[in-house]
């Protein structure tokens, strides 16, 4: 499981006058996250990916009730990652 800080909306130009932009909406229990290539004003490709998101208790919960794993806390400083074990 990945632990992230929050998502923001951005565009950024990456070659022949393409610009890659995300946009995000948020919804009673998570975001929606739009990807877009631009060309100028014209889209020339989306995504749309739909994110739930959960409290750490409630994830290790979930996670512990109805996949059987088990938090392991962290031993080090990373904090980008957390660890589980199946039991």
């Amino acid at each position: 499981m990945g632990i992230q800080g929050p998502h923001y909306d951005y565009e950024k130009p990456i070659s022949n006058e393409l610009i890659y932009s995300q946009n995000i909406t948020l919804t009673e229990h998570g975001f929606i996250k739009d990807y877009y290539l631009l060309n100028h004003d014209k889209i020339i490709m989306s995504q749309s990916i739909h994110y739930r998101v959960y409290s750490f208790d409630e994830a290790v919960k979930l996670l512990a009730d109805y996949g059987g794993f088990e938090y392991q806390p962290l031993t080090t400083n990373e904090n980008l990652f957390v660890e589980f074990r199946k039991l």
